[in-house]
């Protein structure tokens, strides 16, 4: 991916869920009914004038004549038929160039949309509508590591901002009111995958989980390396009659980057407790 020039990262992220007659006034309300039986769980669209919304693949694929904002949604479907709630988290980041500054490069943006306490779990604390910053480094310790304490999150109070933007709600997949940030593994000792660990920008820790204390004294390279305008959004949504369309926009100019998404509640077909992998674009 090859950039010369800056582009904003994820601005707005709005969810919207579905009523039994398919009618609603969010991002599916032009589908037909025949339409949305045919959309998947995990499947994002983009919209274009004048055709509507078709499938998103990448930024380079629309073509753009200048900058503009995107209308996209990601679909969430249920498992089994059962309705279900969860959180999303939509990641952005381009590449860096030679005139972009440090805090554009060794920042994270943190956002989260109104995130209403669930029955039984702990309400989410403060967290400002415009989000906050924090530093890579202390992004990086605190969701690609078991780091409880690092100079990076004491610094600027990161390790604060980091926890408040976290917050508690009630997972189906567990069975228990549990934070976004929970570290425990999924099923130890064969699945050491967790919630906190869908937060990183790395692929693999993304997929596996963590790494091990020791790699603090001997890290590997960070995913931030080279990267810029590095964002995360966490977006709580409720699926109903079988379908929540989670619409964001995002403003681009004519550039390529990088979007990912992750289910917290995403499984793979039950009884498997294995999380479904991370959607990336391109």
């Amino acid at each position: 991916m090859k950039s010369n020039l800056s582009i904003a990262g994820l601005v707005l992220a709005t969810f919207a869920a579905t009523s039994a007659s398919y009618g609603r006034d969010d991002e599916c309300a032009s589908f037909t009914i025949e339409q949305l039986a045919a959309i998947q769980d995990g499947q994002t669209y983009v919209y274009r004038r004048p055709t509507g919304w078709e499938p998103f693949s990448s930024v380079a694929a629309l073509n753009l004549g200048g900058a503009t904002t995107l209308r996209m949604f990601h679909v969430v479907r249920p498992f089994s038929g059962v309705d279900r709630s969860g959180i999303l988290v939509v990641k952005s980041n381009r590449p860096a160039v030679d005139t972009d500054k440090e805090d554009v490069t060794k920042r994270v943006h943190l956002a989260r949309e109104g995130v209403p306490a669930d029955r039984d779990c702990k309400p989410p604390a403060y967290f400002p509508s415009e989000g906050q910053w924090v530093s890579t480094r202390a992004y990086e310790d605190y969701h690609d590591y078991p780091a409880p304490d690092t100079a990076a999150l004491r610094q600027d109070g990161n390790e604060k901002t980091i926890r408040s933007f976290h917050f508690e709600y009630k997972s189906g997949a567990q069975r228990k009111c549990v934070r976004t940030d929970n570290d425990s593994p999924d099923a130890r000792p064969w699945n050491s995958n967790s919630n906190r660990a869908q937060f990183s920008f790395n692929e693999r820790v993304v997929s596996s989980g963590m790494h091990s204390a020791w790699r603090l004294e001997y890290p590997v390279p960070s995913p931030f390396v080279g990267a810029a305008e590095n964002r995360t959004r966490a977006v709580k949504y409720q699926t109903e009659a079988g379908l929540a369309c989670v619409g964001f926009s995002l403003k681009v100019v004519p550039v390529e980057y990088t979007i990912r998404i992750n289910d917290l509640e995403g499984r793979e077909a039950p009884p498997s407790n294995r999380r479904l992998p991370e959607k990336r674009w391109p």
